[in-house]
């Protein structure tokens, strides 16, 4: 039996369609329901999701991983789009309960609005975590959790 323990995608904004394609092209690579169960029953456990457009709904991707992938213990999501990270870690966090640790790469725009919903993650949280923000590497700040 071959066990599948890490998957790394690396996944391409194509430039000659819109964000809609792309974001549905990741979306339906997610959505397959025998794909995800073959990788789910030979073993995956770390998943590193690396998409190089500014735009990708991270919150669906988030939600789509949860229903699909719930086994997994690591993930780690390099994304441009800033706007959508609390929401995201909150859907992982809550939504996978074997999850242990979080690796977050974002470009954060320290807007209000994001530091606020940052905070409140605790609130929503329903297991016990610990965050840490390294500095930024060229305006992209790297996230790291532990549950």
């Amino acid at each position: 039996m071959i066990h599948l323990r890490s998957l790394e995608l690396h996944y391409h904004f194509n430039y000659n369609v819109d964000d809609d394609w792309n974001n549905q092209n990741l979306m339906k690579l997610f959505n397959d329901t025998s794909l995800c169960n073959i990788l789910t029953s030979n073993g995956l456990q770390k998943l590193h999701l690396y998409t190089n457009w500014e735009y990708p709904d991270t919150i669906i991707i988030a939600s789509l991983i949860v229903k699909r992938l719930p086994h997994l213990e690591i993930i780690e999501l390099n994304c441009h789009n800033s706007s959508q990270v609390p929401e995201t870690l909150h859907i992982l966090m809550n939504g996978l309960p074997k999850l242990n640790f979080i690796i977050f790469h974002a470009f954060l725009t320290g807007e209000k609005q994001q530091e606020l919903k940052m905070q409140d993650l605790q609130k929503h949280c329903t297991r016990t975590y610990r965050i840490e923000d390294l500095e930024p590497l060229a305006d992209m700040t790297i996230i790291h959790i532990w549950l």
